[in-house]
C-alpha cells in the first residue's frame, strides 16, 4: 500500500513538472499578484499627498461652481 502510494505521489509530480497547460494561468496570477502589490506600496507611500491633491482639486471645483 505504501509503494503504490509513493509511486503515484512520484507519478503526480512528474506529471506537474512536465504539463505546460497551467503555465499561462500562472504566469497571469503571478503579474497580476505583483501589480497589486505595487498599487498597495503606492498607496501607502503617496496616499496623503494623492488625497491631498484630490481634495484640493475638488475644493477648487467647488468654489468654481458657487
Amino acid at each position: 500500500m505504501g509503494m503504490y502510494i509513493f509511486q503515484w505521489f512520484q507519478g503526480f509530480v512528474y506529471q506537474l513538472r512536465t504539463d505546460e497547460s497551467g503555465q499561462d494561468l500562472t504566469e497571469y496570477g503571478l503579474l497580476v499578484a505583483f501589480i497589486a502589490i505595487v498599487v498597495v506600496v503606492a498607496i501607502v507611500i503617496f496616499g496623503e499627498e494623492v488625497s491631498a491633491l484630490f481634495g484640493g482639486l475638488g475644493a477648487s471645483i467647488e468654489e468654481w461652481l458657487s
